[in-house]
């Protein structure tokens, strides 16, 4: 049986992740800016 490579993937820094999570929610304000949205809306919608 073939022998099967393994990716080992290194934990992430915290600089990484708040990269990550600020990249994430730059994508969820562009789509929400392109549905007419508002972040006022939303708000109205949580109360």
């Amino acid at each position: 049986m073939p022998k099967k490579n393994k990716i080992i993937i290194p934990p992430l820094t915290e600089e990484d992740q708040l990269r990550i999570l600020y990249d994430d929610l730059r994508i969820v304000d562009k789509r929400i800016n392109n549905s007419g949205v508002t972040m006022k809306s939303l708000c109205k919608l949580q109360f």
